[in-house]
């Protein structure tokens, strides 16, 4: 069965993307979306164009966030729930999991 993850973009419609283990956040929605300003950086957790808010079903599920990632999550429109999309590793844990981009 196909692994899918669930992504609200800015105008607020709900799209659903198949994934492969080991991509992340960021490539499936770059690579399916290609919003503007999106992933500037490349994915290497020095940018922040990729926050996404993770569904709170969803977050306890994720690997902790490191010190880099947090240095970059320090906007006014972070929450709980934000994390950086190319810093959640996709895993079959994962399949159905919703993010909306910030």
């Amino acid at each position: 069965m196909n692994k899918q993850i669930i992504v609200i973009d800015r105008e607020h419609n709900r799209h659903t993307f198949e994934f492969t283990e080991g991509q992340t956040i960021a490539s499936v929605i770059k690579t399916n979306l290609s919003p503007g300003n999106y992933m500037m950086c490349g994915g290497c957790c020095s940018c922040a164009t990729c926050h996404v808010y993770v569904d709170q079903a969803w977050i306890s599920k994720l690997q902790p966030m490191d010190e880099d990632e947090s240095d970059l999550l320090y906007e006014d429109h972070v929450n709980e729930y934000s994390r950086l999309g190319c810093q959640i590793v996709l895993t079959d844990e994962l399949d159905g999991i919703e993010v909306k981009i910030a």
